[in-house]
């Protein structure tokens, strides 16, 4: 299916670790949707993004997705970007904890786990 079609976009899905290779354009497009886990998958799309192959299929019990061949490859599940705190929200979480705790103690009920990620500079 792919060895006629010329390579047109490559871009990653969310902030995970999903990158979605493009071939062809319009109807004629087909999606090499890579995910770069532990156990990882590759998946082949067409145009509206419903599986035309899968290398493993698999059901996401949390999300309710299954993935298989037929279906619709969810690429609106990604894990998107958060947005950046607001200084002053960050100033208020940290003058209400308590003394002793540590600032990511402090900050993770509030935000994610990822610290790097909340607190990144744009």
């Amino acid at each position: 299916i792919l060895r006629s079609r010329r390579l047109v976009s490559v871009e990653q899905l969310g902030v995970d670790r999903i990158v979605d290779f493009q071939f062809g354009s319009g109807e004629a497009a087909y999606h090499v949707i890579v995910e770069l886990y532990d156990r990882g998958n590759i998946a082949l799309t067409d145009y509206e993004y419903t599986i035309l192959n899968l290398l493993r299929v698999r059901t996401d019990a949390d999300q309710d997705v299954r993935f298989a061949v037929r279906e619709k490859y969810p690429i609106g599940l990604a894990r998107q970007k958060e947005p950046l705190v607001e200084i002053e929200r960050l100033q208020e979480i940290l003058i209400k904890c308590k003394e002793g705790d540590s600032v990511r103690r402090s900050l993770i009920p509030h935000f994610c786990t990822n610290l790097k990620t909340c607190l990144q500079v744009s």
